[in-house]
C-alpha cells in the first residue's frame, strides 16, 4: 500500500506579446480603438510627428513552470513504486517549458523533474524549409529491487569476495551456509540508463539534404545475475555495470519528381569497462579438481560496427519503377582472451594468442523492379544478395575446460560464413473489377560453412485466383 502526496506550491503561466514601435516598412494595420473628440484630429488635419497604432510582429511566446513539493509514503516493496520513476519527498521543479514561434522560426525548450534520476531535457529548434535541430538528455533509472542480501563484497571492477573465515568454516564443515546466511548485508540493485541525442536536418537546396544524428546511451549501478562454478551450483548477486554504447549515422539525400538517391555511413561502438566477473566460491577456500575455489564469467565485449550504404530509385516510362539498396559493413573486436580457467588445481592449457582478433564483413543488396503497364496488369521483381563473411583467425584450443571443474578434448573454432541469394518474381492479372490472377516465383540458395548440409537451394510455385466484392 502506498500513498503519496503532493503539495502544488506555484504554477505560473507566461505568455508575452510584445508591441514593437511602429517601423517605417510598409504598410500597417490600425488597431481598432476608441478615442474622445477631444483626442481625435480634425478631419484631414496632418498627423505627422504622431505614432501609429499598429498589430506587432508575429512572435507569440509561451512558458510555463511548475514546481511544488512533494511527500510519500510508501508500505511494502518500494522498488515497484520507484521502479521506473524517482518520485524521492522534497521539492521539485517539473513543466518547465519555453516557445518561441515567427513567421520562419520555431524555439522550443523543455525540463521534468529537475535534479533526479529521471530527469529529462529537451531543445529544438527550426529555420521553416532550411534547418532543424533538436537534442535529449534523458535519465531513465531501474529500481530492482530494495530488499536483497550477498555474501558477497563487490567491487565496481566485478570482483566478488566471500570473507576467508566463511570459506574455511564450510569447506572443514564447521560450519554451514545456513548458519552464516544472517551475515549477508542487503543492498540496493539499481541501475541508471543516461541517454543524449542529437539530431540535424539542413536542407541544402530544394532537391538535397543533410542529415547527421548521434544518440550516446551510458548504463551504471547494480544489477541481478545469477553466477554459476558448474551447472548445479549457481548463486545468484549483485553485479556491477559500466558500459557506453555510440551511434552515429550521416547522409546527403537528393530527390527530385523523377527518383531519390541517398549515401549515409552509420557507426556503433559499444564500450564495456568491465570484461569478466571474478567471483569466490562460497563453499570453498582452496581448489580441488571438481571444485574450484574462484569462478569467472565474461561480460559482453566491447566492439564496433560501420556500414557504408547506397540506396536510390528512378521512375522509369510505362509506370515502371526501379530501386537498388546496398550496404557494406565491417564489425570488429579484439578484446583480450579470459584464461582457460581459474581453477588452480587445473593445468590451464595455454592461449594460442592473446586478443580475440574477431572481424566480420557484410555486403547486402537489393534490387527490384516495379512495373504496372496497364490497369489490368501488375509485375514485380526482386533480387536479394546477403555475404557475412568471417576474417577471424582459427583458433586452436588443446584442451577445453568444462564448467572450471575438469579437462576435456581438444578443439577448433568454426569461423560461420554466410551466404544467401533470393530472387522473387510475382505477376498479377485482373480481368475483371472484382477479381484477379496472381502467379509467383520464388527461389533461394544459401550457403553456410561447418554445417552438415553447407549448400542449399529451394524453389517455390505459387498460383493463386483471388475475388472481393460487397455482399
Amino acid at each position: 500500500m502506498r500513498t503519496r502526496t503532493t503539495i502544488l506550491i506555484g504554477a505560473l503561466l507566461l505568455a508575452s506579446c510584445p508591441f514593437a514601435a511602429a517601423q517605417d516598412t510598409g504598410a500597417t494595420t490600425p488597431l481598432a480603438t476608441s478615442r474622445t473628440a477631444a483626442e481625435a484630429p480634425a478631419q484631414g488635419a496632418p498627423t505627422a510627428g504622431r505614432p501609429t497604432d499598429v498589430l506587432p510582429a508575429s512572435t507569440p511566446k509561451l512558458g510555463t513552470i511548475d514546481f511544488g513539493f512533494r511527500g510519500s509514503n510508501v508500505n511494502g516493496d518500494a522498488s515497484r513504486y520507484y521502479r521506473f520513476k524517482d518520485w524521492r519527498d522534497g521539492g521539485y521543479l517539473s513543466g518547465l517549458r519555453f516557445e518561441k514561434v515567427t513567421e520562419g522560426q520555431l524555439w522550443h525548450a523543455e525540463a521534468h523533474n529537475v535534479g533526479y534520476r529521471d530527469q529529462r531535457y529537451f531543445g529544438e529548434f527550426q529555420s521553416v524549409g532550411k534547418l532543424k535541430v533538436n537534442g535529449e538528455w534523458n535519465e531513465i533509472p531501474l529500481f530492482i529491487s530494495d530488499d536483497t542480501r550477498t555474501l558477497y563484497t563487490v567491487s565496481k571492477a566485478g570482483v566478488f569476495t566471500v570473507d576467508d573465515t566463511i570459506q574455511r568454516g564450510i569447506e572443514s564443515g564447521a560450519t554451514t551456509l545456513g548458519n552464516v546466511i544472517g551475515q549477508a548485508a542487503a543492498f540496493n540493485a539499481r541501475t541508471q540508463r543516461d541517454t543524449a541525442l542529437f539530431n540535424l536536418t539542413y536542407s541544402a537546396s530544394r532537391d538535397v539534404d543533410v542529415k547527421f544524428a548521434v544518440r550516446n546511451s551510458r548504463r551504471d549501478g547494480y544489477n541481478l545475475q545469477s553466477l554459476n562454478f558448474g551447472f548445479s551450483n549457481t548463486i545468484e548477486s549483485e553485479v556491477p555495470l559500466n558500459d557506453r554504447t555510440t551511434d552515429l549515422r550521416a547522409a546527403i539525400e537528393f530527390a527530385n519528381a523523377k527518383g531519390l538517391m541517398s549515401v549515409g555511413y552509420d557507426g556503433s561502438w559499444y564500450n564495456n569497462q568491465i570484461n569478466a566477473y571474478r567471483f569466490d566460491n562460497p563453499l570453498r577456500y582452496t581448489s580441488i579438481v571438481g571444485g574450484p575455489s574462484v569462478g569467472q564469467m565474461s561480460t559482453w565485449p566491447s566492439n564496433t560496427m560501420q556500414t557504408v550504404n547506397l540506396n536510390g530509385r528512378y521512375q522509369l516510362p510505362g509506370r515502371t519503377r526501379a530501386s537498388a539498396a546496398i550496404s557494406v559493413g565491417n564489425s570488429k573486436q579484439n578484446e583480450a582472451l579470459l584464461p582457460a580457467t581459474v581453477n588452480t588445481a587445473l593445468v590451464a592449457p595455454v592461449l594460442e594468442r592473446s586478443s580475440a582478433e574477431a572481424e566480420a564483413r557484410t555486403l547486402s543488396m537489393v534490387y527490384t523492379l516495379n512495373s504496372r503497364p496497364n490497369d489490368a496488369l501488375w509485375l514485380n521483381a526482386r533480387y536479394r544478395y546477403y555475404d557475412y563473411d568471417t576474417q577471424t583467425p582459427a583458433f586452436f584450443i588443446s584442451s577445453m575446460v568444462v564448467a572450471d571443474n575438469t579437462l576435456g578434448a581438444a578443439k577448433e573454432s568454426e569461423p560461420l560464413d554466410i551466404k544467401r541469394q533470393t530472387i522473387d518474381l510475382d505477376a498479377s492479372y485482373t480481368p475483371f473489377q472484382y477479381a484477379s490472377v496472381n502467379l509467383g516465383y520464388t527461389r533461394e540458395e544459401g550457403d553456410r560453412t561447418f554445417r552438415i548440409f553447407e549448400k542449399t537451394a529451394e524453389n517455390i510455385v505459387r498460383a493463386s485466383i483471388d475475388s472481393t466484392g460487397n455482399l
